[in-house]
């Protein structure tokens, strides 16, 4: 599982620079759905798979609803104590 991972990342972090030369990661959202598409059939169970949201609104429909709760605090804060 471990390679999977390091592919998902690495697949993902080379659709992030392709977006910005094209069109200043106007497009980003649909690169991921794309990158999902293509990957999550391979690794995600077949009835996880079926009730995924992986559209490129998705984002935007969770902060109207509500459902995302804003970060608080750094990263560093909450890795201390």
């Amino acid at each position: 599982m471990t390679e999977t991972a390091e592919l998902l990342v690495a697949s993902f972090s080379g659709v992030q620079p392709r977006s910005q030369l094209r069109c200043q990661r106007q497009d980003l959202e649909h690169r991921v759905v794309v990158l999902f598409q293509h990957m999550l059939p391979g690794v995600a169970v077949p009835a996880v798979l079926a009730r995924l949201d992986i559209s490129a609104d998705r984002g935007r429909r969770v902060l109207a609803e509500g459902r995302l709760e804003p970060a608080t605090g750094s990263v560093a804060e909450e890795g201390a104590g």
